[in-house]
């Protein structure tokens, strides 16, 4: 991936994602890692955006699929899928989402709340 450069201090360093048609981003400093999909233990009585758990070097980490979170209908995975782990306060969290694209800088008002 490629970080593009920006010309103010005050711009912030993000990974986008993609999920359906749409991009998102997370703050570089929450991601743990990104990794390829792997097998996922199912978590019974989870809501249903919690697809479950994986083993992240001895680690359980919950992973949420985010098209579901966000209302999306489901999809295939393929092969650019991946998860983002990220940090939530002392817990991480896999975010399953459709595509990594690209680690960048924005602005700070080209920046939505979530």
């Amino acid at each position: 991936m490629e970080v593009k450069k920006s010309e103010s201090d005050t711009d912030q360093q993000v990974v986008i994602f993609r999920l359906g048609t749409g991009s998102y981003a997370v703050d570089i400093a929450a991601v743990n890692e990104i990794i390829r999909p792997q097998p996922i233990t199912a978590v019974p009585q989870a809501p249903p955006f919690v697809v479950g758990v994986i083993n992240l070097r001895s680690s359980i980490v919950p992973v949420l699929d985010l098209r579901s979170r966000c209302g999306l209908p489901a999809a295939e995975q393929t092969k650019d899928s991946r998860v983002v782990v990220v940090q939530v306060n002392d817990q991480s969290v896999g975010l399953q989402v459709d595509a990594v694209s690209e680690v960048t800088l924005l602005s700070p008002e080209l920046i939505e709340p979530s």
